[in-house]
């Protein structure tokens, strides 16, 4: 029988039964939320606590942990996910969205953008978001999100929470409650009252009773459909400074204060922990499902994040190793607290709360660090030898040359999400919203290259200057950081990450032509044809290592030396964690992470850590031969998980990563060896720019081509489906360039770009990070957008464009 669409106050919301059927999934006696929707800086806390960088890779890595544990749909029916993880693919290439769903685990989404202070009271706040909620509340429903979270916080002291503090928060999560029911979310309605002060429990549950009346009535007068809402409350406890009552208390108490003031249509409530340790939060939540004499119509179960995932984090420790230990710790606390649910659990166990832990970190991390040694620093006489034989070789190789080697001294424009100091602006700025100008040394700049979080830039004088983020080495250069502090090499004088600094290469590696970088390592090409390197490269498991002895490397070191003309490197290109070299004699070299292919003689099964030896020393990639097709590479391109190699008659092939057909081959595979991509046979393909999940090729014409994901308009068609996340690997035209004659592009994660011969750019796909220089306009762009002109970027001509993971920077020479 279907269930009802329920009348009165409610408005007819078109979603209805799904919003009721979703709220009655994840109020599941016996389950509740695993809450994964830690801000990045929340997350970097956490990552921190175990000697993590906060890196997009160790965020992804985590999440997969936790997701992909055996039997968490056994306890978990929903998780909140950050916007971040909403679009994120695991290891395997499977959104984690399409990996939750398999598991009969409903997506959620954390939809507030924080808190700001509320006007005329005593630093109580509101939270914001609103604006734009229902558009992007539309965009995570098409994502595969079917409920959200919207956290509002109010305090306890001196006269808070004010009436005007608890209306205003009412207000908006009564407001953000029915814009997500229009566009089918179920709203997890968040009303945290802090656990900060010393009042008693019974003042937190006369608070916690007028703060969720108020949201109840706002939420009537706002028609929200009850039935497809859930709560998450504090639960009534005594502040954290003050002394606290039994656990039998508490949980009395709790029950009673929803008695008072939750209707009885609201499915389930479920609870956040507020600080508590693990075994704290377990506790209380069986206590108050323990009470018989107060009347309980809904489900009371829990929406934890650190309740849940700190003994996991302890366990994983960021190790492959210990990857199944994580997950088991992870399963424990699941289980315990679906066992409370249900009543049932120890009512004296309480570990460490949140304050508590806190005060011991300072003493855990000394004794972790002492207990750990510090990793060896490469041997000298190995690098002594190598340096010996550059030198002789020297004398009998000339200078080389590419068409992709920065010949126009140019000034230097970012733009996009930099808070991690990839804008080269100082710690202060972390946006910026249309171009400005970064200067490098006062120096003119030749090439620039940007990786994940970090940014590096060649000067006139052929000099390197990298700024960003340097946790795994990629600046090359010394910075503040336990990477320095713990290596030995630290000479207490760190440099600035965030603004320009200058990257010492020895004199014998020469002049460098030419830069490229990953998500943590970069590269460099000398005029000699010899590639020096630095910083480290990942897989699925963590860092992969730089090299077989070397896990991460601080400074420049010379990783491959040409001993014949030959055997020069004349051109270099890297992925997120893989780079490739093409040749004099027109073989292509590549090594790094293959896990998805994208080295192109590796196989699946050989794609692991006991092959560090062939995968991270550069190796020749085997080619088929073709009829009719040349046999020597001229240029190669490096997508995040893919490789795109040019013959010297215009034949191009790829392996990697394909499953949205951003190899434009057939199937969705994974690619392992070189296949000649037949989708851009007669279309005289200049050049290459592939994404994490689409690409850009140039034809000679001037005419771009787009094939791969279509969510958020990356492949800039107007007619592409880009609420359809389907693969599209036909190479199309690029819609809006009509008349263009395009003479360079680039391709991000979700955003592409391109310049004209007059210098011209234009930008379009993903928004929010503000990669496409739009100023406060955050909106996706289907079709390219041309990039405005402004007093800072003004009479521009550029000459070259990248993307990082959320930044972008152009190089620019006066029109």
């Amino acid at each position: 029988m279907a269930t009802p669409t329920p009348t009165g106050t409610a408005a007819p919301f078109k979603h209805a039964a799904e919003l009721i059927a979703n709220a009655k999934a994840i109020a599941t006696p016996g389950k509740g939320i695993l809450a994964a929707d830690e801000s990045t800086g929340t997350i970097g806390k956490r990552l921190a606590s175990i000697g993590c960088p906060n890196e997009e890779s160790y965020r992804r890595e985590l999440r997969e942990m936790l997701f992909t544990s055996p039997g968490i749909e056994n306890y978990i029916s929903g998780v909140i996910l950050y916007e971040e993880t909403l679009f994120q693919n695991a290891s395997d290439g499977t959104p984690f969205v399409k990996m939750l769903q398999g598991k009969g685990i409903i997506p959620g989404i954390k939809v507030d953008k924080g808190v700001v202070a509320l006007p005329g009271t005593d630093g109580e706040t509101e939270t914001q978001g609103i604006d734009d909620l229902g558009k992007r509340c539309a965009k995570y429903y098409e994502q595969g999100a079917r409920f959200a979270k919207w956290r509002a916080v109010l305090k306890i002291g001196n006269g808070c929470p004010s009436e005007l503090s608890i209306h205003q928060n009412a207000y908006t999560l009564a407001r953000y409650a029915v814009i997500c029911q229009e566009n089918g979310l179920v709203p997890i309605v968040e009303p945290e009252i802090l656990s900060d002060g010393s009042h008693g429990i019974e003042v937190c549950a006369a608070v916690t009773e007028r703060v969720l009346a108020a949201c109840y009535k706002a939420l009537n007068d706002h028609h929200a459909l009850l039935e497809g809402t859930l709560l998450k409350p504090n639960m009534v406890l005594a502040g954290a400074q003050a002394a606290q009552e039994k656990v039998m208390t508490a949980g009395w108490l709790t029950a009673r204060t929803l008695s008072r003031t939750v209707p009885p249509a609201v499915p389930g409530i479920m609870f956040l922990s507020g600080g508590q340790s693990e075994e704290e939060a377990t506790a209380h939540l069986a206590a108050m499902n323990m009470v018989t004499d107060v009347k309980k119509p809904w489900t009371l179960s829990f929406s934890f994040g650190r309740a849940l995932q700190a003994s996991a984090l302890k366990a994983w420790g960021g190790k492959k190793e210990n990857f199944k230990a994580g997950q088991e710790a992870f399963l424990k606390r699941a289980k315990a607290n679906s066992e409370a649910t249900l009543g049932k659990g120890d009512l004296e166990a309480k570990g460490e709360s949140l304050t508590m832990a806190k005060a011991k970190a300072g003493k855990r991390k000394a004794e972790a660090e002492a207990a750990e040694p510090a990793a060896a620093p490469p041997a000298e006489e190995p690098q002594r030898e190598v340096r010996r034989r550059v030198a002789v070789e020297k004398e009998a190789l000339g200078p080389i040359h590419h068409a992709s080697h920065g010949q126009v001294p140019g000034e230097v424009f970012v733009f996009g999400d930099g808070d991690c100091g990839q804008l080269g602006l100082g710690e202060e700025v972390t946006e910026r919203l249309r171009p400005f100008p970064v200067s490098v040394d006062g120096k003119k700049v030749l090439q620039i290259a940007c990786g994940g979080m970090h940014t590096v830039a060649l000067t006139e004088d052929r000099r390197i200057f990298s700024w960003g983020v340097n946790d795994e080495g990629a600046l090359g250069r010394e910075t503040a950081g336990e990477l320095w502090e713990k290596s030995g090499q630290a000479s207490g004088k760190p440099g600035d990450a965030y603004t320009p600094g200058l990257v010492t290469m020895p004199k014998e590696a020469g002049s460098v032509v030419q830069l490229s970088t990953g998500d943590s390592h970069t590269c460099v090409l000398t005029e000699l044809g010899a590639v020096w390197a630095w910083g480290t490269y990942r897989d699925a498991s963590g860092v992969m290592g730089f090299s077989k002895h070397t896990r991460i490397q601080l400074t420049p070191t010379c990783i491959y030396e040409p001993k014949r003309p030959e055997d020069q490197v004349l051109r270099i290109a890297s992925g997120a964690d893989h780079t490739a070299g093409v040749t004099a004699g027109g073989a292509l070299l590549t090594w790094g992470n293959g896990q998805q292919g994208q080295l192109g003689r590796v196989g699946e099964r050989l794609s692991d850590r006991v092959k560090m030896e062939t995968l991270l020393v550069p190796h020749p990639v085997p080619f088929k031969r073709v009829r009719g097709v040349s046999a020597k590479i001229v240029d190669v391109n490096c997508g995040t998980y893919a490789t795109f190699a040019t013959t010297a008659d215009g034949h191009v092939f790829t392996f990697g990563l394909n499953n949205y057909g951003q190899l434009a081959l057939p199937g969705l595979a994974p690619v392992y060896a070189p296949a000649l991509v037949r989708a851009l046979e007669g279309k005289d393909v200049a050049y290459i720019r592939s994404g994490q999940h689409h690409t850009l090729a140039l034809t000679r014409a001037g005419t771009l081509l787009s094939f791969g994901r279509p969510t958020y308009g990356r492949l800039g068609q107007k007619d592409a489906d880009v609420a359809a996340d389907a693969a599209c690997p036909e190479p199309k035209p690029v819609d809006g360039l009509e008349g263009v004659k395009v003479a360079g592009a680039a391709a991000g994660l979700a955003v592409s770009g391109c310049f004209s011969e007059g210098g011209d750019g234009w930008l379009w796909g993903f928004g929010t990070s503000n990669q496409l220089g739009k100023g406060d306009d955050d909106e996706d762009e289907v079709v390219p957008k041309k990039l405005a002109e402004t007093k800072k970027f003004a009479g521009q001509k550029i000459v070259q464009l990248e993307f990082g993971g959320q930044h972008a920077a152009l190089l620019c020479v006066p029109k």
